[in-house]
């Protein structure tokens, strides 16, 4: 079910590197499927052993994960140009990884874009801020275009208990070609990947079975309640791969993980959940759209405007019964695509939590004037987060 590393992109000026990894998606509502339990073969710590030692990435000083909108996604072109170079340059001045989605599309795709400015620009320079996608191997169109037929000697199948003595150097030869282009709009699951990420991890949920036509055996298992589309399987297993890419080998220091939302959907609002959770600083960023506006506009209502967290602002909205009825009204009359019947208790809860106060931070691009820095705004946000 595994490939090793292979380059792809070989007809762009640049080729990236990616490994396709067979992963265990969460149990299935319906427990009286057909549904087998496959064992999980890798953890998300064996895929940071795998990504540390095949990819030989230097540990980070931040991880920046990114998520938002994806085929609904826009954004002003000021908007747009401003976060790009707000993320390239907190990047850049923090040595970080930048991790999303992967896909060639929305918000993933402006990092990208990013990226290859950035590339374009630095063509001298022999180093790049590694851009880690975490994608969807059946999510992606034209995935046959990657597979290794035949079965190559050295896939994880093959070699599951020696695959972390892989390295790049053996593989540098074998490349794969990939064409972008953009999917057909009646098609109703998938996306290219951007060929502007430097690496790829492609998860493999195993549907559908072989034999058996690929694209909808996976909805017998997860109705909607439980996974938008089938690239939300994978939400679970790319927090994992995160937060063990935050733990340093050997030592008791854990690198920051900050949660980057722009615009998106109901899928966004799990993620934020999700990060939440697990004590992840959020930055919202205001007027990009959708979920992150939701974010925004809710918070405010519970906290007000204030950027500095004290303790004494969240008690006193805890207390303020007209402060939470009008947000529990107002969350409860939202059923759209952002806030419904799936993610609605979660959020409300943490929304209204110390987590929800403390660990998400609003920052709004005024352009027009002195433009806020969005580095400055990572690192106001790692400051709430341990106030």
């Amino acid at each position: 079910m595994g490939d090793a590393p292979l380059r792809i992109f070989e007809r762009t000026n640049h080729s990236v590197i990616y490994i396709r990894i067979p992963f265990l998606p969460p149990s299935p509502a319906n427990e009286n499927s057909n549904y087998q339990q496959r064992p999980a073969l890798w953890t998300g710590k064996d895929v940071v052993d795998f990504m540390r030692k095949a990819w030989d990435l230097d540990p980070p000083e931040l991880i920046i994960s990114v998520t938002g909108g994806a085929r609904d996604f826009k954004m002003p072109t000021r908007l747009r140009n401003a976060f790009q170079r707000g993320l390239i340059a907190a990047a850049e001045t923090t040595d970080a990884w930048i991790i999303t989605g992967g896909t060639n599309s929305g918000v993933m795709k402006e990092v990208g874009d990013a990226i290859d400015k950035y590339r374009y620009k630095n063509t001298k320079k022999r180093s790049e801020i590694p851009c880690i996608a975490i994608s969807s191997w059946h999510y992606t169109t034209d995935v046959e275009d990657l597979r290794q037929i035949p079965p190559d000697p050295h896939s994880i199948e093959a070699v599951t208990s020696t695959i972390l003595d892989l390295t790049i150097e053996n593989t540098v030869s074998r490349v794969k070609s990939y064409n972008n282009r953009k999917p057909d709009h009646e098609i109703e699951e998938g996306c290219d990947i951007d060929p502007n990420h430097t690496h790829f991890i492609l998860l493999d949920d195993g549907y559908p079975p072989k034999g058996k036509n690929e694209g909808e055996d996976w909805r017998k298992f997860y109705p909607k309640e439980q996974a938008n589309c089938r690239a939300d399987l994978i939400l679970n297993m790319r927090a994992e791969i995160e937060q063990e890419a935050a733990m340093m080998p050997g030592e008791a220091i854990k690198i920051p993980i900050i949660q980057v939302l722009t615009e998106g959907g109901a899928s966004s609002i799990l993620t934020i959940c999700n990060a939440l959770e697990k004590n992840t600083p959020v930055i919202v960023i205001k007027d990009s759209g959708r979920a992150a506006d939701t974010i925004a506009a809710l918070h405010k209502l519970l906290y007000g405007v204030e950027t500095d967290r004290f303790l004494k602002i969240y008690e006193d909205s805890e207390k303020n019964q007209e402060i939470q009825q009008k947000f529990n009204r107002t969350l409860e009359l939202m059923d759209n695509q952002i806030v419904n019947n799936t993610n609605r208790t979660v959020f409300g809860n943490l929304m209204k939590s110390k987590k929800g106060y403390f660990l998400i931070t609003i920052f709004q691009f005024r352009l027009g004037e002195v433009e806020n820095k969005l580095d400055d705004a990572i690192l106001q946000a790692l400051f709430n987060g341990i106030t």
